[in-house]
């Protein structure tokens, strides 16, 4: 009788820690650094984690060099393409679509980054060292680089090492909104952007979480470091 009552208690005990993994068992909190001629982040463990809310937020800092790199000078990192790296969006934060073990690179919706610094980034403001943020989703295997519906670029631009809220909202019918929310020199912020999914999968709010990474087509020139707070 009491190992019944045992295996019925752990069997709840399972469920109940399943169904909490299921919403929400992101490992993203911390600073995370990609040192010079790495994409990766320097992560402890492997993954950044799952997420299964349909509204999803975390607060971040990006130090001062992702707004002030610079890929011209490749004696010391790999660089595919030194013309055009300046046009390539590195990736900040979000997660995967339509199920935990689903490719992101099928269907996934990330904030993405690159440096706006100079006239090369069309939102250069000709006088600050600043950060250009866009929304960043594959749908169906379509990928957001080939297609700029995929790929909302933000009109406001942030500072380095100013703390913005980041908010990926998910619903059922396809569409990806994401927020951008802080307060800087400029003032308030509150932009929001959107993607419409043709893959209105059952799973769509279901993914792994996806962190920091320099890429493109070049790796680091130099060490940058983004600060997570989940929220």
């Amino acid at each position: 009788m009491f190992g019944k009552m045992l295996t019925v208690f752990c069997l709840s005990l399972l469920m109940l820690c399943l169904a909490f993994a299921k919403e929400k068992t992101d490992n993203i909190n911390g600073a995370y650094s990609i040192k010079e001629n790495w994409h990766y982040a320097d992560k402890h463990t492997v993954t950044w984690g799952q997420n299964g809310q349909t509204i999803f937020t975390n607060l971040i800092t990006l130090s001062s060099d992702t707004a002030t790199y610079n890929c011209t000078n490749t004696d010391s990192y790999d660089c595919e393409d030194i013309t055009g790296w300046m046009f390539d969006w590195n990736k900040l934060w979000g997660k995967g679509r339509c199920g935990y073990y689903h490719d992101h690179h099928k269907d996934s919706d990330r904030f993405v980054w690159r440096r706006c610094s100079d006239a090369s980034c069309k939102a250069y403001d000709d006088v600050n060292e600043k950060i250009q943020i866009a929304g960043y989703s594959y749908d169906n295997s379509l990928k957001p680089y080939q297609h700029a519906e995929l790929l909302p670029i933000f009109q406001t631009t942030i500072f380095p090492d100013v703390q913005y809220s980041y908010t990926l909202e998910q619903t059922e019918d396809g569409v990806s909104s994401f927020t951008l929310k802080g307060t800087d020199s400029t003032g308030d912020i509150s932009e929001t952007v959107t993607v419409q999914h043709n893959n209105k999968c059952n799973d769509y709010e279901k993914g792994t979480v996806q962190g920091f990474y320099f890429g493109g087509t070049c790796k680091a020139p130099v060490k940058v470091t983004a600060t997570y707070e989940s929220s």
